[in-house]
């Protein structure tokens, strides 16, 4: 520790001399460069110094130390700060943003996407969310009027708006009456199909194998709750691993 704040106090930045000349300032960022470069250095060593001192003084009980002081750094990040949640979710963002292939967006795409300063910015006029049925319904009629080819949702419509239910009537009298959208279902875990009492025969479009052999079987997954959208061709699975 006295270390760094000794050589912080000897280590001092100081403006470029006031030539015009470029070969002193190159001469000077080459020697700040240096001088970076060998104060690191020595932090390196001390650095390296220092566990190895700990380890002989240690001598095996240093891993357990370790693994001890993990152990309590996990459990305050899982109680406390919370930097370690969604890792899996942060994880899969970070490669599809990073990824070395970028894929060309499509001009004849575009996303309406539902986000903070969307909700900020509609607050007054709408609320808080989830917003009514019926906000969903008029967006609907609005993007009709463009002729699109599709409107995918990405929204899993599951249950219905108990304290707006004139809402959830508008929306549905809206997609009812167009054969352009397209809306998710949550596929769930196929371990669940057998406690499931939802049949293949009841979700448009789906169908068994025919080498399946099972004509009643059940199909575990959560269904839009509007029947306006629940047709042939305009159902999907929005899961990523599916």
């Amino acid at each position: 520790m006295y270390f760094c704040g000794a050589n912080f106090r000897q280590f001092k930045f100081h403006k470029p001399p006031n030539q015009t000349h470029k070969a002193a300032k190159k001469i000077y960022d080459f020697r700040l460069n240096h001088s970076l470069i060998a104060h690191m250095t020595k932090l390196k060593l001390l650095l390296g110094q220092w566990l190895a001192n700990m380890t002989r003084k240690l001598k095996n009980n240093f891993y357990i130390y370790l693994a001890a002081l993990f152990t309590v750094l996990v459990l305050l990040d899982a109680g406390v700060f919370g930097v370690g949640l969604n890792m899996r979710d942060r994880a899969f963002d970070f490669m599809v943003k990073y990824r070395v292939i970028q894929p060309i967006a499509d001009s004849d795409i575009i996303i309406v996407d539902i986000n903070e300063a969307s909700l900020h910015a509609f607050a007054k006029e709408f609320g808080s969310w989830p917003w009514s049925r019926q906000v969903m319904g008029e967006f609907v009629e609005n993007i009709e009027t463009q002729k699109p080819k599709a409107i995918v949702f990405d929204v899993l419509f599951s249950d219905a708006d108990i304290f707006r239910p004139e809402g959830d009537e508008y929306f549905n009298e809206v997609i009812s009456g167009v054969d352009n959208t397209f809306f998710p279902i949550l596929r769930l875990d196929i371990s669940q199909d057998n406690q499931s009492e939802l049949k293949f025969s009841q979700i448009p479009g789906l169908k068994l194998k025919q080498d399946s052999g099972k004509k009643d079987a059940t199909f575990a997954a959560i269904l839009p709750h509007f029947e306006g959208a629940i047709k042939a061709n305009r159902l999907g699975t929005h899961n990523v691993a599916s």
